[in-house]
């Protein structure tokens, strides 16, 4: 399937027409009242790019550098968890494999479904990061870390806003969706093999 994608809601829409419905609701909502998630996209929407007229275009370069390791552009995989709701055999290493093609950087959720070492077998020419949430159990956080140092990952992004999960209330139609009655959901939910 080769599609054209325009602007990120192009990617949302398809993804609407792929996805379960539970599926994409539990992905594309938010929690509570979804405050941040409005405030985040409409800051998002205030970027414009500035136009240089009259420049020599024939030779356009979006590299950057992050922390001495260069990207393909500013554009890079945010930590996000679960990745198997949207493809429930690849989960991560589909997200790895892509972020490796397009050569960019992806930061791994501490959320993910998938090992962090088989994240890293999936691409292991990618450039990864690793989240780390403070959990109550240290000794979760050290395991983390060092795996993720023993896997190649070159640096840590903490997460330090997150003390509880928010609740997830969302419109109408998600509401009468029970997660006991999407058994394979709830299970992806809980197969967070990543910190084990």
């Amino acid at each position: 399937m080769t599609e054209k994608f325009d602007c990120l809601e192009d990617f949302e829409n398809l993804a609407k027409t792929i996805l379960e419905k539970a599926r994409f609701k539990w992905i594309a909502g938010g929690s509570d009242d979804m405050v941040t998630l409005t405030d985040n996209k409409k800051a998002f929407d205030r970027y414009r790019f500035r136009p240089r007229l009259l420049q020599d275009v024939s030779k356009l370069d979006t590299s950057t550098t992050l922390l001495g390791n260069t990207i393909a552009s500013p554009i890079a995989i945010s930590p996000t968890a679960f990745h198997r709701l949207a493809d429930y055999n690849e989960g991560e290493k589909a997200t790895a494999k892509a972020s490796c093609s397009a050569n960019t950087l992806m930061v791994l959720s501490s959320f993910s479904n998938t090992r962090i070492e088989d994240v890293k077998k999936a691409a292991p020419d990618g450039l990864y990061w690793m989240q780390v949430q403070l959990f109550k159990d240290k000794r979760i956080i050290e395991n983390v870390v060092r795996r993720a140092d023993a896997a190649g990952f070159k640096a840590l992004v903490l997460t330090a806003d997150q003390p509880v999960f928010g609740k997830n209330r969302r419109d109408s139609a998600y509401k009468n969706i029970s997660l006991k009655d999407h058994p394979d959901l709830l299970r992806l939910i809980l197969m967070n093999t990543c910190l084990r």
